[in-house]
């Protein structure tokens, strides 16, 4: 069952504006909520002798501490009852946010925004975090903001069952709304029918209403009877219309990860990325819980 909001939940961050907005979302929770944090921070030592290296990592933590310090997010980390656990370690950020997250057992990962580059590159950092996650995650776009209305991203499979369940989580905890959206994409025979022939395309008319019969039966076998969803069956690119949607007044966008093909014909997996890269609203992505996962030795 999802919880909102998380019991306890690690942040990446290097202290800068980048990762601001992780920090005071995670704050937010702790405030209101008893979240405990555990704010992460990866080190790269692959130039620092071994006599160095716990000496590096100590020198990283201070600096990470008065950086903190010098931010909003600092003030507010501070305050809270229990303190966030502070994890200063070797590594790439991916895989030490990962091992951290296993290790304490947390309920959501959060990043901050995209960065080209530096240990919380969203290029790689992301990619890896997204494929191998424990657990759901939270990636903060823009200020944080009062979660009102929330968008789900459903096709059908487990994973945006799964995203559907916490989805309604999130409502419950906020009081927010939820729209659901089925992104329908033209099979590749029908390219530039609609617009060329005078008349109906039964054919595509008929794919249309099974997928929108598809989506109807997978609201009511998985929506609670005490959560009120608003569906929307869209045609065209998922990353496009789901942004579009995000754009047009929504405060979070919730999706599953490794999605099937099928009348969607599309991979959540890869959706997730591009919606993450091009949404003005942070993200929470999650995972069915039954999938296996390992990070490359």
């Amino acid at each position: 069952m999802s919880t909102f909001p998380p019991r306890s939940a690690a942040v990446g961050t290097d202290g800068s504006l980048l990762t601001e907005g992780a920090l005071n979302v995670a704050a937010s929770w702790a405030e209101s909520s008893g979240t405990r944090l555990h704010l992460v921070r990866a080190v790269d030592v692959s130039h620092v002798s071994s006599e160095r290296v716990e000496e590096t990592l100590g020198e990283r933590a201070r600096e990470l501490d008065m950086l903190l310090e010098a931010r909003l997010s600092g003030a507010r980390l501070s305050t809270l009852d229990p303190a966030p656990e502070v994890h200063c370690r070797p590594g790439h950020a991916a895989e030490v946010l990962l091992d951290v997250a296993r290790q304490q057992e947390v309920d959501m990962l959060v990043l901050g925004e995209h960065k080209r580059r530096g240990l919380l590159d969203h290029g790689s950092t992301a990619r890896a975090v997204l494929a191998h996650a424990p657990c759901p995650v939270w990636t903060q776009v823009g200020p944080v903001r009062v979660v009102r209305r929330v968008l789900v991203a459903v096709d059908l499979s487990e994973e945006s069952r799964v995203a559907l369940e916490l989805a309604c989580a999130v409502a419950r905890a906020t009081g927010a709304s939820i729209q659901a959206v089925h992104v329908f994409r033209l099979p590749d025979f029908a390219g530039g029918l609609e617009d060329e022939l005078p008349g109906p395309t039964y054919v595509i008319d008929g794919l249309k209403d099974t997928a929108d019969e598809e989506f109807v039966a997978f609201l009511d076998a998985h929506v609670p009877t005490d959560v009120t969803v608003q569906k929307e069956l869209l045609v065209g690119d998922p990353i496009h219309e789901l942004v579009g949607r995000a754009k047009a007044g929504a405060d979070l966008v919730v999706l599953g990860t490794h999605g099937r093909t099928g009348l969607s014909a599309w991979l959540l997996g890869s959706v997730a990325r591009g919606v993450i890269g091009q949404s003005p609203i942070p993200v929470l992505t999650t995972r069915a819980s039954d999938r296996e996962w390992r990070l490359k030795a």
